[in-house]
């Protein structure tokens, strides 16, 4: 078991997706609700790698002047991985400061900051006018952006990243898991991004990484 030394850890960063939320992929959902998944997995393939930007552009085409209610009903249906209030709690106990960063959607997001004891959280926004989504988002996370935003995080509580934790699942984690002090891979999507961590916990229940965070 690996074991930390509490003075040496002062942030825990969690991805939301499958890791706060049971949910794996909240946008992929959506294109189920909206209809666009076989779009939208084209669509992934061609730009996930080459052109992010592009991909989210793309993908928000196929979703201006859909209905938002749809959007906010799956918001409010999200469940959370068993646990996570108890895990949570337990770790302001022991004086993390709680961060989230996801690549998910900025409403779901709110719905977990008013729920859970987290200080801090980004996410991204999809834009409602009218009672339809516009077909603009305010994109904060990227898929290649989570750790020069936690580096202004560190910076501002004037902490090295050696001194952070992160918790996470897929592929866009791995650069975190890299740069951070300690990492999880809390039930992650494929072996590369268990390799890239210093350790993987397959669970339903997210108090079974307490054991390793002290």
């Amino acid at each position: 078991t690996v074991m930390l030394s509490r003075s040496q850890h002062k942030i825990i960063v969690f991805d939301m997706d499958g890791v706060i939320f049971r949910e794996k992929n909240f946008w992929l959902k959506l294109h189920s609700v909206f209809r666009t998944k076989q779009k939208g997995f084209q669509l992934t393939k061609k730009y996930l790698k080459a052109d992010y930007k592009k991909l989210v552009t793309e993908v928000l085409k196929l979703w201006k002047n859909r209905p938002a209610n749809l959007y906010l009903n799956l918001v409010k249906q999200g469940k959370y991985v068993t646990g996570v209030k108890m895990t949570l709690k337990k770790l302001k106990k022991r004086g993390y400061y709680i961060v989230v960063i996801s690549s998910g959607s900025w409403h779901l997001l709110q719905r977990a900051l008013k729920n859970l004891p987290i200080d801090e959280g980004y996410a991204n926004k999809l834009v409602i006018d009218d009672g339809k989504l516009t077909g603009i988002s305010h994109q904060i996370v990227k898929n290649n952006n989570k750790v020069p935003l936690l580096r202004k995080i560190c910076k501002k509580r004037s902490i090295s990243l050696r001194q952070v934790i992160a918790v996470g699942d897929g592929e866009n984690d791995i650069p975190l898991f890299r740069n951070v002090g300690f990492s999880i891979a809390f039930n992650p999507v494929s072996y590369k991004v268990a390799r890239a961590a210093n350790i993987t916990v397959k669970s339903s229940k997210l108090t079974d990484i307490l054991k390793f965070v002290q």
